[in-house]
């Protein structure tokens, strides 16, 4: 019986030069299935001639005595994952629960198990690339948002301090303190402003800045200000969407003034809708005007008075 039984096993091992043995051989998962499911070689499923031979010695056995003795938890191998040390009882314990009333009898069935349990740790191992590679895209939008948020930031505030800065200098004192900035003056041109104006070094093309941070996916926000904060329009919100983005300006409450041409119709709209209910309700809402004036309120009123006619 003991021969029959070596014989049935030893033809399981596999004699290809191609595939060493101890070696397990998974498919690819993106390879298609194929309508017939080879079981893989004893000597593969098992990953070591010495769990084979353990294997043997058990199918043999006639006598307790026969019997290898119960095997210890194996070792940590060189380069397992920190994770893996940390968790390797609460993954492994409910392997052996699960398989504590089991009834091993055959190599098929050892095969089986051990091709399930390699199929479900390469699409676990599958699941968590996915998860990593889902986290890395996600940070570097994130920070291709922040990035693209600071430089909006930065157009926005050289936009809005500009403006406050013409209201006291010419447009030629304001190019001449521009180009001393860019030169690298700053305390010259400070003294002759009276406070610091170096982000006249910066460009106002904030709707521009607004465009890009508009072309990243679940971009951030962005908030400025500046004093005195209670002028209406010293603090504004840029929001992007997927349409592109609007200009909020804060008067007790955020109120979007402009946006950008892929978010105009969708702005209107919903203004038009907020002038019939404030006609309803016999209400009137701030008007916005200063540095950045209601083009959504002056849009909607046009198509209205267009419609009219």
């Amino acid at each position: 019986m003991n021969n029959s039984v070596n014989k049935a096993v030893n033809t399981s091992v596999n004699t290809s030069v191609n595939t060493p043995v101890g070696t397990v051989v998974l498919p690819s998962p993106y390879a298609e299935k194929s309508t017939e499911t080879a079981s893989a070689p004893l000597s593969e499923a098992l990953c070591a001639s010495s769990t084979l031979a353990l294997f043997q010695r058990i199918q043999a056995a006639q006598q307790h005595a026969e019997l290898p003795a119960i095997q210890p938890e194996p070792a940590f191998p060189v380069g397992v994952s920190s994770w893996m040390v940390e968790h390797s009882n609460s993954v492994v314990q409910p392997l052996k629960l699960a398989l504590i009333d089991a009834r091993i009898q055959t190599q098929a069935d050892i095969d089986y198990l051990v091709s399930a349990v390699c199929t479900a740790l390469i699409n676990q191992a599958n699941r968590y690339r996915n998860l990593v590679i889902t986290q890395n895209a996600a940070g570097k939008a994130q920070r291709s948002s922040d990035a693209a948020g600071e430089e909006l930031k930065r157009s926005l505030l050289a936009f809005m301090q500009r403006t406050q800065l013409q209201k006291h200098f010419s447009p030629d004192e304001m190019a001449a303190l521009t180009e001393h900035v860019q030169k690298g003056n700053y305390k010259f041109a400070q003294n002759l402003a009276g406070q610091d104006v170096r982000f006249l070094a910066d460009s106002p093309d904030w709707k521009t800045k607004a465009d890009a941070l508009a072309s990243i996916p679940n971009a951030s926000a962005v908030t400025v200000s500046i004093l005195p904060t209670e002028t209406i329009g010293n603090q504004v919100a840029v929001i992007p969407s997927g349409n592109g983005w609007t200009l909020n300006v804060w008067a007790n409450g955020w109120h979007p003034v402009q946006c950008s041409d892929g978010a105009k119709a969708l702005a209107v709209q919903e203004r038009k809708h907020k002038l019939e209910f404030d006609k309803a309700l016999q209400r009137s809402r701030p008007v916005i005007t200063g540095m950045f004036p209601d083009l959504i309120q002056q849009a909607a009123e046009a198509e209205q008075y267009a419609s009219a006619e």
